[in-house]
């Protein structure tokens, strides 16, 4: 089975649903693995981004690349290499969600009451969703106002986070979640189109909070060791938005101090 967990499971089989309706006349009911030499993909690739995403097109090459992982048992397998040295891989924009805090509570506003503790635990931990939704009230230790989270992505996820103790009373209500990741997603997204924000994505509570760190004037070492980002570039781009902030207004300023009339 391909996928370590249920919601990689499904996003998957989505992927796989929509290149088997794409690739029809290669990949169609009686297809072969070998048969995946045959496609296209670098001319699937453009239309594919145009109706999807960049990072859609992505998820399909390592759907197809952990598929040929799992069934040929090793990752350097002459199949599996042939397949993926003509996948391309697709840029993807950096993922800017732009959401104030206040934009967040009016957001909350619109989901249901007994599902803002999900979000806002989202927002206050930087956790990955995926993360979330595996604590159990084994995780939490109310004591020190942490969490113990498991490990899903990384080594480095395996890790405590520490929470405002302010706003420990939504953890524990938000813990375990109430929700599975479809309707968290769903609400979310019904608040977000609310607000008129069509662009939001649930992943995108994990970067506000890096975000409002960053802002507040936390250093790029401690949000990195907040996010458990295990290269400090991937955390400098939470940096680099304040600092465009900060030349702004600088620029403001020293034109207002020479504008005449």
């Amino acid at each position: 089975m391909v996928g370590k967990s249920e919601r990689g499971r499904d996003r998957y089989y989505t992927s796989f649903k929509a290149l088997k309706t794409r690739a029809s006349a290669i990949l169609g009911d009686n297809a072969r693995v070998a048969d995946l030499r045959r496609v296209d993909w670098a001319r699937l690739a453009e239309p594919w981004r145009a109706e999807r995403s960049a990072a859609d097109w992505n998820h399909l090459r390592r759907a197809v690349s952990a598929f040929l992982s799992t069934l040929l048992a090793d990752k350097q397998h002459p199949e599996r290499r042939a397949v993926l040295k003509t996948f391309p891989i697709a840029p993807e924009a950096a993922r800017e969600p732009e959401l104030t805090a206040t934009e967040f509570w009016r957001l909350i506003e619109h989901t249901p009451e007994y599902a803002r503790p999900c979000y806002v635990t989202l927002v206050i931990t930087g956790l990955r969703v995926g993360e979330y939704l595996t604590l159990g009230l084994e995780h939490l230790r109310q004591e020190s106002c942490s969490i113990q989270v498991p490990g899903t992505k990384t080594a480095g996820s395996n890790a405590v986070v520490a929470v405002d103790p302010d706003y420990w009373p939504w953890i524990t209500a938000a813990v375990p979640s109430p929700l599975g990741y479809k309707w968290l997603r769903t609400h979310f997204k019904r608040a977000a189109k609310e607000i008129g924000r069509f662009d939001l994505r649930l992943h995108d509570l994990r970067h506000v909070y890096a975000q409002l760190a960053s802002d507040a004037g936390a250093p790029t070492a401690q949000v990195q060791a907040a996010l458990r980002h295990a290269n400090p570039a991937m955390t400098r781009r939470y940096e680099m938005r304040t600092a465009k902030g900060n030349v702004a207004r600088l620029v403001g300023g020293a034109l207002k101090a020479r504008q005449v009339g």
